[in-house]
């Protein structure tokens, strides 16, 4: 990202839940991980609301990603409807 910080832009809902979902983690289990609610987790991966820059970090550390990818866009960024 050219000269952006790594909290520029819009945080890609769809990336997330994509990522949870590849790497089979329930919202529970995913939020007990990040110290979070699992009402917050599907906020985040629906698009409903943006994770704070603590928690952007620990998703990073969590899901092996440097914070700015939360905020790429790739082509598959609409966000996904979460039961």
């Amino acid at each position: 990202m050219s000269g952006q910080g790594p909290y520029e832009g819009s945080f890609q809902a769809g990336k997330l839940a994509r990522e949870i979902e590849r790497r089979m983690f329930t919202n529970e289990e995913f939020a007990r991980l990040l110290d979070t609610t699992e009402k917050t987790v599907r906020r985040w991966r629906s698009g409903e609301a943006q994770p704070q820059r603590r928690h952007i970090r620990r998703l990073a550390q969590v899901l092996e990603r440097e914070p700015h990818w939360f905020y790429e866009r790739d082509g598959n960024d609409e966000p996904v409807a979460v039961a």
